[in-house]
């Protein structure tokens, strides 16, 4: 059992090779830890032994990142293990490069969307996130391995009322402040959302209420759907 958190943990990913795991907690920190177990995991390092020298100790803390400022919502793990995702309540994502023999390099986006509640990667450079805005978002990462360049790339949902309309506005803002009125009338005065009928609420999104859940179709690249569920009681399919 690992108990080195100071808050509710929100999410968890593991590494693919089983030895890590990647968590997201209420005391804003994003987490590695040391999963591994003498005897049943290899004691290969997997490219690993330079980055983090104490990947043996089970449930010893590899590094942590404070960079959302808010609660991690939802952390990931890229296929390929080298690669880390995590979403926090204050509407930003952050993308980890695992780096031999070096620090983890981190590059933060702040989206002027609702903040991200699931999120997982669908290869490598490809991350798909989706939450209170109720529009799958798709990341895409440029450069290289070494220091990849991610940025918004797509919306799902095409139909939208309120959510950022092109990776552009989805940072430079403008076109989300009605989504973020009704996200906040939602919470603050108990409005439901999709608002009432001529009071200009009317959420046009295919999900009606915001999403909490998405599954992918596929691993290893071979990924090209993937469903999202969330309290509209819809569950709904997309091609990527």
């Amino acid at each position: 059992m690992i108990k080195k958190h100071k808050s509710t943990v929100l999410s968890l990913a593991w590494c693919p090779n089983n030895k890590f795991i990647v968590t997201g907690s209420c005391d804003f920190k994003a987490r590695v830890f040391s999963a591994y177990i003498k005897g049943v995991d290899p004691a290969e390092d997997d490219g690993f032994g330079e980055v983090w020298a104490d990947q043996h100790k089970f449930g010893e803390i590899l590094c942590e990142f404070e960079h959302t400022k808010a609660w991690v919502n939802s952390v990931a793990w890229a296929p390929n293990g080298f690669r880390i995702a995590f979403a926090g309540q204050g509407s930003s994502v952050h993308f980890v490069q695992i780096l031999a023999g070096a620090t983890p390099v981190v590059q933060s986006l702040e989206l002027d969307t609702l903040p991200f509640l699931d999120m997982d990667f669908v290869n490598d450079s490809t991350v798909v996130a989706a939450g209170f805005s109720m529009n799958p978002t798709v990341f895409r990462a440029g450069g290289d391995d070494s220091d990849p360049k991610w940025d918004v790339a797509d919306f799902l949902d095409k139909k939208t009322d309120g959510s950022a309309t092109s990776p552009t506005e989805a940072k430079k803002g403008g076109a989300f402040d009605k989504a973020k009125g009704v996200f906040a009338d939602s919470v603050s005065r108990g409005m439901k959302i999709g608002g009432e009928a001529g009071k200009g609420t009317e959420i046009l999104t295919k999900h009606k209420n915001y999403i909490t859940c998405l599954q992918l179709f596929g691993k290893g690249g071979t990924v090209k759907r993937l469903t999202t569920s969330g309290l509209d009681g819809r569950v709904l399919f997309w091609n990527i």
